[in-house]
């Protein structure tokens, strides 16, 4: 996909995020589309160690993710 507004970067079209091999249907595929005036979209970035989500998908990975894990020890938590 190409975006008008930001040619320097590679977008894909991102349809859900899944988790333990279940997708995250609380998550519609709207969350990732790019608008037709080039707002929004998902980018690989390989030069970036952090993955950027909107709040709601964060959301729902970080709750599944956490019901997936439940029963790891976990380690201190650290800032970027």
């Amino acid at each position: 996909l190409s975006n008008p507004k930001l040619d320097t970067f590679y977008y894909v079209e991102l349809v859900g995020i899944s988790v333990g091999g279940r997708r995250l249907t609380s998550i519609p595929a709207s969350v990732f589309k790019m608008d037709a005036t080039g707002n929004g979209g998902v980018i690989i970035d390989s030069g970036t160690s952090v993955t950027r989500l909107v709040e709601s998908a964060y959301t729902a990975m970080r709750d599944a993710f956490r019901a997936g894990t439940g029963n790891l020890k976990s380690a201190g938590g650290f800032s970027l």
